[in-house]
Formats: structure tokens, C-alpha cells, sequence
């Protein structure tokens, strides 16, 4: 079972997605998680600092393409939204491209997230014109944590784990979620308005966030994304997830991101 966010995400898309940031591919560190009941090593598991290392480390095992689309509910309004995630490696790095398409007046975007050997993220934005062309993509001008993917609730710094890169990380209290022993991160950043603290439980066999939590300066809760409630599917032996879902109490609006899974070999 992994994460998407394993977008990671981001990124899937572990982002919270999960943290290898790909929707489709394994995460992979040299280990096979196969071969321990933790992804994580003993110290990371004690040890804040090497625990976001390690997650830093994570990288989707292999190039893939993903169809999926956003649902989006705010208040009686109700709009789907079709993207398209591309996961690429390189040798030194590797990207996430996010192919959000035009929706009625709302014009396309494109997004792309790249990872470098550190784990930090750089963010290239672009917006179609009317023509349905895009201009040359330029670096994200914005905090990618304010910035939403094509009108949703899933925030660009979130697709890209800005957060395992704050200032502030601290571990908290191992705890079960959602029946998975789960690692408990608290991730903080100094800054005048919007997330300032976010809160995740890290699977410890697959590196997923199973459940997060962002919270302002004044501690209150602003978005929630949690894995209760989604989707798997068995596809070609293994499972995938087919739906997750982000809640934000500021905007009172809720997305679930599906995706279109691979057909089932005969």
C-alpha cells in the first residue's frame, strides 16, 4: 500500500501525496521494504533530524504517467477539474509535472516540481493564454504553500513536501492511524499568516503520510488531509490508490484527487 503526495503528498501525489512524490512508481532507497517492518532506520525513528534525511532520500523507482482528475465541492458549487501527473528521473534529480486542463473560463496550468539530491524543491509555473498556449514556464513567484493547483485544496508546496525542509522538526509520540504504526513528524516554520506548523503520520514500512494536519500561528486547524475513507485497488498484484482526499476549514471546500488506474493484466 502506498501514498500517493507517493505523488510525494509529493508526491504519490506524497503529499502528503507521499513522500517519493510520484503517484505510480515504488518508493525505493536501496532497501526493499519487503525485507523490514520499517522503511526507516532505527536512529530515524528516534531522531528527527534524520528522519526528514530519510525522507529527503526517497525517490520514485521509475518514470510514469498518471491520468486523474480533481473533484472539487465548495459549498453548493461542484467542478471536476482532469489533470495529468508525469513522474521523471534523472541522474541527479528527478521532476513531477502537473498538466491541470482548461476548465470552462478557467485556463490551463502546468506545473513543475523538481527534487534535487537534498530533497528541496524547485517550482516552474505556467498559465495557458486564451489561445490554449502556454508561455515559457518561469520560477513560482508565490509561497508555494499558498498557491492551490488548478482552483483545488491541494497547495504546490504541499505537492512538493516543502515542509520536511522547514526550520523546525520534531518528533512526537509513535501512534497507530488508520490500523498502520505510524511515525509522527511536527514540521514548523516562521512566517506572518497562512501554514505554520504541519503535523504528519509517516507509515514506517512504505514512507507515506497517511494523515496530515496544518495548523496557522494561532494554532488553529486550517487543512486536513487524511487517507480514511480512500480508495485501493489490487492492479497486477499490487495495490494502488485510486482516491485520497484534502479538506481545507478556511475555504470550507474539500478535494478528492482520483486516478486512473492501469488496466489489470490478463
Amino acid at each position: 500500500m502506498k501514498s500517493v503526495f507517493a505523488i510525494g503528498i509529493t508526491a504519490t501525489v506524497c503529499c502528503w501525496l507521499g513522500s517519493s512524490g510520484s503517484t505510480a512508481a515504488t518508493l525505493t532507497d536501496g532497501r526493499r521494504a519487503a525485507e523490514t517492518t520499517s522503511l526507516f532506520s532505527r536512529a530515524a525513528s528516534t531522531d528527527a533530524k534524520l528522519l526528514v534525511e530519510e525522507l529527503r532520500r526517497l525517490v520514485p523507482s521509475e518514470n510514469s504517467t498518471v491520468n486523474a482528475v480533481l473533484r472539487i465541492r465548495q459549498g453548493r458549487e461542484r467542478r471536476d477539474v482532469p489533470l495529468r501527473v508525469i513522474v521523471e528521473r534523472s541522474t541527479n534529480y528527478w521532476s513531477t509535472t502537473y498538466e491541470v486542463s482548461a476548465v470552462g473560463e478557467t485556463p490551463a496550468e502546468r506545473l513543475v516540481v523538481e527534487k534535487s539530491p537534498s530533497g528541496r524543491a524547485a517550482y516552474r509555473f505556467a498559465k495557458a493564454g486564451k489561445d490554449g498556449k502556454f508561455p515559457d514556464m518561469v520560477p513560482l513567484a508565490n509561497d508555494p504553500m499558498s498557491q492551490m493547483l488548478g482552483g483545488s485544496d491541494f497547495a504546490v508546496g504541499e505537492l512538493g513536501l516543502d515542509f520536511i525542509n522547514w526550520p523546525e522538526q520534531q518528533l512526537l509520540a509513535p501512534e497507530m492511524r488508520l490500523g498502520q504504526p505510524c511515525l509522527v513528524l511536527e514540521s514548523r516554520r516562521p512566517v506572518a499568516q497562512g501554514s505554520a506548523m504541519i503535523r504528519s503520520w509517516i507509515d514506517r514500512q512504505t514512507g507515506g503520510i497517511l494523515v496530515a494536519e496544518a495548523y496557522d500561528t494561532k494554532g488553529a486547524l486550517l487543512k486536513e488531509f487524511n487517507l480514511s475513507g480512500s480508495s485501493f485497488k489490487k492492479v497486477n498484484g499490487r495495490y494502488e490508490l485510486e482516491e485520497m482526499t484534502m479538506s481545507s476549514h478556511q475555504r470550507r471546500s474539500e478535494t478528492k484527487l482520483r486516478f486512473e488506474l492501469a488496466a489489470v493484466k490478463p
